[in-house]
């Protein structure tokens, strides 16, 4: 008679704890490094802020009721023909409920196809049509999603291209609302 011995309970237990601490620090890790990496390309941009004509046209686009003085605004710019963005475009929806927000379709076609592709997804904000991407090469956006988050004078305070969690956006919101004074790099 061959009788298999079940490990103890605490064993189980203890295998779910171990494991869970080890995905714990592989998120946390994944987080500082993008963190760092995201740094640093801000700090390797040629510009820091966006030129007087961008601000001016952007600014423009802000959606007043949540526009406070000083306080940074997030810039999304997006296509709908990148599949990373369509993970991104719920979470800046989502976002655009409680903060100031300014998307940019790139190369998705003209307003009204934009518009029209917003309103079947039932994203939460609208977008500037950059259909010959002279916007987004004004603000030197190589690929989509691109995140920025900006103060009122154009100075970029985060830079980061690729996937975004919603936490995260609303992490450094939060944080550029509170130190908005503060010297960027």
């Amino acid at each position: 008679m061959n009788r298999q011995v079940e490990p103890p309970k605490d064993a189980r237990q203890h295998w779910s704890i171990r494991w869970g601490r080890e995905l714990l620090l592989i998120v946390v890790f994944i987080a500082v490094v993008g963190t760092a990496i995201d740094y640093y390309r801000l700090t390797q941009r040629d510009n820091k802020r966006l030129s007087p004509a961008v601000m001016e046209f952007l600014t423009a686009q802000l959606n007043t009721p949540k526009t406070q003085p000083g306080q940074p605004y997030l810039i999304y710019t997006w296509a709908t023909w990148c599949g990373v963005c369509n993970l991104t475009s719920r979470a800046v929806s989502n976002i655009a409920e409680d903060y100031p927000v300014i998307t940019i379709a790139l190369r998705s076609g003209d307003q009204q196809t934009v518009n029209q592709f917003i309103e079947q997804n039932n994203y939460g904000f609208n977008a500037i049509a950059d259909n010959d991407g002279s916007l987004s090469q004004a603000m030197d956006v190589g690929a989509t999603p691109t995140f920025f988050i900006v103060n009122t004078d154009g100075t970029i305070r985060y830079f980061s291209v690729g996937v975004n969690t919603e936490p995260t956006l609303r992490l450094k919101l939060s944080l550029f609302s509170q130190a908005s004074d503060a010297p960027s790099p």
